[in-house]
């Protein structure tokens, strides 16, 4: 099963206009490394009492995902600009 996936803006908030506001938002682009990865990680630690995680991020986080590859997270991915991501961590 495929748990990463790149879309396009429209498909990426159509998923969000879905989960009707039950996702937690942050936004790590101003971040200095390694805190962006720290920030994600600690706030997928309660992903069990919220619907799905939104980021905002300067680019796509390679690592961070690799790490997650094997978890139960079902991850979209969308460019908004160059520079800016935006990535739906669901809990599935």
């Amino acid at each position: 099963m495929e748990t990463q996936k790149i879309i396009s803006h429209i498909d990426f908030n159509k998923i969000l206009d879905g989960l009707s506001n039950t996702y937690k938002e942050i936004d790590v682009r101003e971040m200095e490394m390694p805190l962006p990865m720290i920030t994600i990680v600690k706030e997928l630690e309660n992903i069990t009492k919220i619907k799905a995680l939104l980021v905002h991020h300067h680019r796509i986080p390679q690592i961070l995902l690799n790490d997650l590859k094997d978890s139960n997270l079902k991850i979209y991915i969308t460019q908004i600009q160059e520079n800016y991501f935006q990535l739906l961590f669901l809990n599935s």
